[in-house]
């Protein structure tokens, strides 16, 4: 977790430094990259949106992007066909997907289909005027997050399994 958060804020300043690409702007998306690979003490790509940082053991970390992911860990929770995905971090063992524009009928469907594919094992869950939070494992170490706040019409959606 703590790893996702470093990347976290080496994309904010990444992105502050990369816009459109004019030349120049390319040439700062080149220097920014020099500066998160030494930052990470890893391999940096910055595309567009995107930025994919490789780690000196292989493990590659994605963040950035608004389309539902298609990674390994991704793959493992049903998709949320309705929503906006406003940004994704995406690594070898771990998936974090923000939605906004999430109602809360959409959610309590989403929340039977994860429970209909095995998510039930050490469960928490709060409900709460404001939205629900539920937690829970498919009995194999795989771990599932949500929480949705009903007011903003926001869904926050995590899944980890094993190293």
């Amino acid at each position: 977790m703590r790893k996702i958060i470093i990347l976290f804020f080496t994309a904010i300043l990444i992105f502050s430094l990369v816009g459109c690409k004019s030349p120049s702007e390319m040439a700062a998306e080149k220097i920014a990259e020099e500066i998160a690979e030494d930052v990470v003490g890893g391999e940096v790509d910055i595309d567009g949106e995107q930025v994919t940082v490789t780690d000196a053991e292989g493990e590659t970390t994605t963040l950035g992007g608004t389309e539902w992911p298609g990674g390994e860990v991704a793959s493992i929770i049903p998709k949320f066909k309705n929503g906006v995905v406003t940004y994704v971090v995406e690594s070898d063992t771990e998936c974090y997907i923000q939605l906004g524009e999430v109602e809360e009928e959409d959610f309590a469907e989403y929340l039977e289909m994860t429970k209909e594919e095995g998510f039930t094992e050490n469960t928490i869950s709060s409900t709460y005027d404001g939205g629900t939070f539920y937690t829970a494992d498919n009995g194999e170490g795989i771990v599932l997050n949500l929480a949705c706040n009903y007011e903003s019409n926001e869904l926050l959606i995590t899944v980890s399994k094993p190293e």
